[in-house]
């Protein structure tokens, strides 16, 4: 019955080979990340056909009340290099927000029980996903701490230069934690 689904890869793998691998694997296209609205929507809308909505009303409702949001408190939002949706799609970017602070507020606590846990590349995992939904927020500080966490966890290096490395992404997110706190529960 979904045999004319389509599957869209989205990664951060964009290399050709990368490419040709969620091709072999069927799936019919890829999205590289950080995606950028501009150029994800128009790949999207190649293979989806959007049902009718009823919701067209209450969707103008909530857009009229999410456009006068100000995102410019959250200090960690690079607005230059961040992603274009912050302006296009406010109500978007909200939720991503909110799914952002739900995911990372206790990332110490997350990292090291995986870090302790029985698979050896769960505590990867965490730096890994706080990397990729900073970079698609446009938390590029947080997203390159995060990254260097990655790799140290990727070298299986010491515990001293891991714990640096928490360090370092907590002097980062936490800061911008605590402004997503004040500014989601505002």
């Amino acid at each position: 019955r979904f045999q004319d689904l389509p599957i869209l890869a989205i990664t951060a793998n964009v290399m050709t080979a990368d490419k040709e691998k969620t091709a072999e694997a069927g799936m019919n296209d890829h999205i590289g990340k950080p995606f950028e609205e501009a150029e994800m929507l128009p790949l999207m809308a190649q293979w989806i056909t959007p049902a009718k909505s009823n919701n067209l009303v209450k969707t103008t409702l909530e857009d009229q009340q999410t456009a006068n949001i100000n995102f410019d408190e959250l200090t960690a939002i690079d607005q230059e290099k961040g992603p274009s949706i912050i302006h296009s799609k406010p109500e978007f970017y909200l939720k991503l927000l909110g799914t952002f602070y739900k995911r990372h507020q206790h990332f110490s606590d997350d990292f090291y029980a995986a870090l302790k846990s029985d698979d050896i590349d769960a505590a990867e995992l965490e730096a890994h996903s706080l990397k990729g939904n900073a970079a698609n927020m446009g938390a590029i500080e947080i997203q390159e701490v995060a990254q260097n966490l990655e790799k140290l966890c990727h070298q299986k290096s010491s515990e001293s230069e891991i714990a640096e490395g928490v360090k370092m992404v907590e002097e980062k997110l936490m800061p911008f934690i605590d402004s997503l706190e004040r500014f989601l529960h505002n």
